[in-house]
């Protein structure tokens, strides 16, 4: 990357792109560069609000309007929002793990029952309702067992 040490918002973007690269993997960020050449309808080397959230939703990243600043976005920002919501998805795999830490047999579920016991003696307790009411989000079925996965959804629903 070649970039003129005089234009502060070039260097910025380099630098940038230098900090996402230690996120991103360089497979990652072809993906990204594929797909915002393909929005990037004008060639101009910018995307509109429009096309950048087009873009986002067709790698599954959701976003509201309001996470594209002003109205259009070069590829720098583009990297810049999917690094951020990447890193949402990260901290659900990092909750995961946590969980995975009180799986006494190692299916990946934990029972409802030492969930509860978890929850309302360790840590930020909660009271036996607000942990009845955790549990019936991590199983809606019922079925006494809840996926470390589910758990990690739903804390950082709360989050």
């Amino acid at each position: 990357l070649k970039t003129d040490p005089n234009n502060k918002k070039e260097s910025k973007g380099y630098l940038l792109t230098i900090i996402m690269a230690d996120v991103l993997t360089d497979e990652q960020i072809q993906e990204f560069k594929q797909c915002f050449q393909c929005f990037d309808k004008d060639e101009d080397g910018k995307l509109s609000t429009k096309e950048a959230i087009m873009g986002l939703k067709s790698l599954g990243v959701n976003v509201p309007e309001s996470d594209i600043p002003g109205g259009s976005v070069d590829f720098t920002g583009f990297l810049s929002v999917v690094t951020r919501k990447l890193q949402v998805l990260d901290a659900e795999e990092e909750v995961k793990k946590a969980a995975l830490c009180f799986d006494q047999d190692g299916t990946g579920n934990l029972s409802t029952a030492h969930l509860k016991m978890i929850l309302t003696t360790i840590g930020d307790m909660l009271s036996p309702a607000e942990a009845d009411q955790f549990i019936r989000e991590c199983d809606p079925n019922n079925s006494g067992h809840a996926s470390a996965a589910d758990i990690a959804k739903v804390l950082l629903k709360f989050a």
